[in-house]
């Protein structure tokens, strides 16, 4: 009747008692049912725990891994193996009170496919420290935004299905990990099956394997990864909110004289000058990849940076240094090599940023000192990262490994130089556009731009489109008027944006290399 499957990946500290206190409870209330361990690559000791207790027991099957598979898979693996048509998996942690069972079996029963434990539902007892309540939360509210699901809690470690239909649904499941739950719900709801949610008791467990940030790192990110286009429309609505705001507090008519009274003449200028950065990253990345065997020509460098800054645009995920790898893969140069060279170049362009941010503080004043504060103890964070990435092994850690050696080489007195040049450029975008309203110093404008990059590292809009207006027109309002700060703040981002855009469609035409296929 029954098949309950535990995914169980170092769970030597409880495997054995919880497996005691839920065989007690089957046995005492059902004639028919198994009990799959599906222990998934363990270190601990966990394999020899799972061995000796499906030798106790004759209901018992330890189903094992000698790699890590990932929760998902080994929970599949384990529906594979079920004999019975109703499977039900639970957490090796029993944080769900087991007595719950007959509810997830009476859903099932009733003609449900897929019956769920749920904390986030009325009538839930629900004891959780409040840094992992927090995240939770956030994650469920953001997969019923962006996937469209119904479902309150996803990733409740306590699920039933019909076995058919897990079968079914498991053979669709991309993720292979944390994920596999959400996926599964999702793709259960789209095709129209009934899921019942049932409110648990369930208490939190201190003794896991699982660390909160990691999974909350890895659901996240597979989450957005899931949901492109949901995740699309969102950020255009805030998109669309930041500029709402900004026009009302500007004042719509004044906006439009502002945009008017723009020197066309300067708007011009600024799109003659706005490529020559281009160039120049060209060449920074080409004398990066020459420094790990990676280069190809300075021409070759420049294209692929076009098309890697228009996915950056067109975007809200920032994809372009994955399209930029993609580019360089097709001169046989290995996606390693490329992503070595893109951390080191990211890294510079935050201290280039940082350097012109430092040098107008002086003059803008203390007003703003906060923001860059923070600017600096995230660079700090980053290069901390890289350091202790490249202490790993790994992929990563030779990736991480390669970048390091960029960043402290002696070749940076040549790289920061060449990446404050870049951001100089962008910087005298902005004031050009800006003068169309009277003189001005140049520090108020190298600033703003600064802050106005260091925000768009937040890949909340397409190309940063809203929140880089919303910055630059806070920092310009203190010297001309909203209106006139929000003029500019548009025309700069345009002419940036423009720019990049047919530099970018040019450079892909002429590569032969489709944006869409990058994208995807």
């Amino acid at each position: 009747m029954l098949s309950v499957i535990i995914p169980a990946h170092n769970e030597a500290k409880r495997l054995e008692r919880s497996v005691e206190t839920l065989a007690k409870y089957l046995q005492d209330n059902f004639s028919e049912f198994e009990i799959i361990i599906a222990e998934d690559g363990s270190t601990d000791g966990t394999d020899e725990i799972a061995r000796r207790l499906a030798e106790k027991y004759e209901f018992v099957t330890h189903l094992h891994s000698d790699e890590r598979l990932g929760k998902g898979r080994a929970v599949f693996e384990g529906i594979k193996r079920a004999r019975y048509p109703i499977v039900i998996y639970m957490d090796a942690d029993l944080s769900t009170d087991v007595s719950h069972i007959k509810d997830l079996i009476r859903a099932i029963e009733s003609g449900y496919d897929i019956a769920i434990g749920s904390r986030l539902v009325k009538g839930s007892e629900t004891e959780r420290p409040f840094f992992r309540e927090l995240p939770s939360r956030i994650y469920n509210l953001l997969v019923r935004i962006l996937l469209g699901s119904k479902v309150r809690d996803h990733q409740c470690g306590f699920k039933a299905f019909k076995r058919d239909v897990a079968l079914r649904l498991g053979e669709k499941v991309r993720d292979n990990h944390w994920f596999w739950d959400t996926e599964l719900l999702v793709l259960a709801q789209r095709e129209g099956l009934r899921v019942k949610e049932i409110p648990v008791r369930w208490r939190h467990s201190d003794d896991g394997s699982v660390s909160v940030l990691k999974t909350s790192a890895y659901l996240f990110s597979r989450l957005l990864r899931h949901s492109e286009r949901g995740f699309l429309y969102f950020s255009i609505a805030v998109t669309v909110l930041i500029f709402a705001s900004l026009i009302y507090v500007a004042n719509p008519e004044k906006l439009m004289y502002a945009l008017r009274s723009l020197d066309v003449r300067k708007i011009g200028l600024a799109f003659m000058i706005y490529p020559l950065s281009f160039i120049l990253r060209g060449v920074r990345f080409e004398l990066l990849m020459k420094d790990i065997k990676g280069g190809v020509s300075v021409w070759y460098a420049v294209m692929a940076t076009s098309i890697s800054q228009t996915l950056n645009v067109i975007t809200p995920v920032r994809i372009g240094d994955l399209g930029r790898a993609y580019v360089y893969a097709k001169k046989d140069v290995p996606y390693q090599t490329s992503f070595s060279g893109l951390a080191a170049e990211r890294i510079y362009d935050v201290i280039a940023i940082l350097i012109i941010a430092f040098a107008s503080i002086v003059f803008v004043g203390a007003e703003y000192f906060d923001m860059l504060i923070y600017a600096l103890a995230f660079l700090g964070l980053i290069i901390l990262g890289v350091v202790f990435l490249s202490r790993t092994r790994g992929y990563v850690a030779r990736v991480m490994e390669d970048a390091k050696s960029l960043i402290f080489s002696r070749k940076a007195a040549v790289f920061v130089p060449l990446s404050t040049a870049i951001w100089l450029i962008d910087v005298l975008v902005c004031y050009i556009i800006l003068t169309s309203f009277g003189p001005v110093k140049l520090y108020l404008p190298a600033f703003a731009v600064a802050m106005g990059n260091v925000v768009k590292i937040l890949p909340l809009t397409p190309g940063g489109v809203g929140t880089y207006e919303a910055t630059l027109t806070l920092i310009l309002s203190s010297a001309i008027s909203s209106n006139e700060a929000l003029a500019v703040a548009i025309a700069d981002h345009a002419v940036k944006n423009i720019s990049t855009l047919v530099l970018g469609l040019a450079s892909s035409v002429k590569l032969g290399v489709s944006l869409k296929e990058m994208r995807s």
